[in-house]
């Protein structure tokens, strides 16, 4: 819920833009007539050159009627209300992979240390993973929990039958070593989108596992 409600706090920024750029143009057009005329001329010649003072591109005023067209009123992506629906959204897979596998799907979460906002997140977690009707399977160890030991239980899960996904909670505490502990994830499982396969996968445009946030993303647009 987290990530896809900063999705829509993003996304409002985004396109908020145009907005801010048709107000940017009317403040040009109040200028006193000899100022305006000035900056007309100055615009020409940016335009005609497609450069500015520093002969880098310039950024012209206007530019969002020149390239799209009229600016367009803001549109609101309410990330909140999809939010709030994602158990109803998630059910019909679950269920489906329910039927498939016998038992329902597992999803674990791994979390390392005493975080305060790592703890909520994956409560969060947690609960939309059961509102979906799948199956949380989760562990905590201490912050001082051993590299070696934080290993093993990834390595557990990845080969347990009943664990269709994993989360591993970042970050982790500074004595581990992130990157190993993400590649000891099985591709398969990797339901965050982050081992160097499912980059990989993603990058060649195959089928594999995506990231939470820009999967978000395209739902909500």
């Amino acid at each position: 819920m987290k990530n896809r409600v900063f999705v829509a706090l993003l996304l409002a920024v985004v396109l908020a833009l145009p907005a801010l750029a048709q107000q940017s143009g009317s403040t040009t057009q109040d200028q006193p007539a000899a100022q305006q005329s000035s900056s007309t001329d100055q615009n020409a010649t940016t335009q005609s050159t497609g450069t500015g003072a520093s002969g880098k591109p310039a950024l012209q005023p206007g530019w969002v009627s020149r390239d799209l067209g009229s600016p367009a009123p803001p549109v609101i992506v309410n990330g909140v209300v999809f939010a709030l629906s994602s158990g109803e959204y998630m059910a019909p897979p679950a269920s489906t992979l329910t039927a498939e596998l016998g038992r329902p799907p597992g999803l674990a979460t791994v979390l390392v240390g005493d975080d305060p906002p790592s703890h909520a997140y994956v409560r969060n977690k947690r609960k939309q993973t059961e509102e979906a009707g799948m199956r949380s399977v989760h562990h905590e160890l201490a912050a001082e929990a051993s590299r070696e030991e934080l290993l093993a239980l990834v390595d557990e899960l990845s080969s347990d039958d009943a664990v269709d996904g994993i989360l591993v909670q970042l970050p982790l505490p500074a004595h581990h070593d992130q990157d190993a502990v993400i590649e000891r994830i099985a591709p398969a499982k990797d339901v965050d989108g982050l081992t160097a396969t499912s980059a990989g996968l993603l990058a060649q445009g195959r089928p594999g596992l995506v990231p939470c946030t820009p999967q978000g993303v395209m739902e909500l647009l």
